[in-house]
């Protein structure tokens, strides 16, 4: 079974992020194999929505390009406390992927909570609600933060 989630938001291309969960249930051992253990996955995938192809001066981005991590914490009364958070994060030279999957044993349903942190470039600050609101700028650039004040 795969259940498919489409989420919509804009980056500086606009991105398509699919969330889909596929349940493996177990098999019996038969003669000269082993069996095996029900098991879900869970992948988060994305992809451009406009197409590259007619701008030559654009470089076609991986999905993973855009954050500077990715955390998918699952129950932790399932997991237990140290076997319940997947974490990925950006390196200084990483290699680049359309996608991140997660496969855990199990056969009951799940909880998670996927966070992803967006790779701003150049990167963006978010201010204090009483600053914010006195300046007009909520989420902005070092440069365009000072030149507020």
């Amino acid at each position: 079974m795969t259940l498919w989630i489409y989420f919509n938001f804009n980056l500086l291309d606009h991105e398509k992020v699919f969330i889909s969960n596929t349940f493996y249930s177990a098999k019996e051992a038969g003669e000269g194999e082993a069996g095996s253990v029900a098991s879900w996955e869970l992948r988060v995938e994305g992809r451009l929505l406009h197409d590259t192809k007619n701008d030559a001066n654009k470089v076609k981005r991986k999905f993973s390009s855009f954050f500077k991590s990715l955390v998918i914490e699952l129950d932790k009364d399932l997991y237990g406390p140290d076997n319940h958070m997947v974490k990925w994060h950006r390196t200084l030279t990483p290699q680049e992927t359309n996608g991140f999957q997660v496969k855990c044993p199990g056969d009951k349903n799940v909880r998670c909570t996927i966070l992803l942190l967006l790779d701003y470039q150049p990167l963006q600050f978010k201010l204090d609600p009483r600053l914010a609101r006195l300046l007009g700028v909520y989420t902005q650039t070092r440069p365009v933060i000072i030149s507020a004040l």
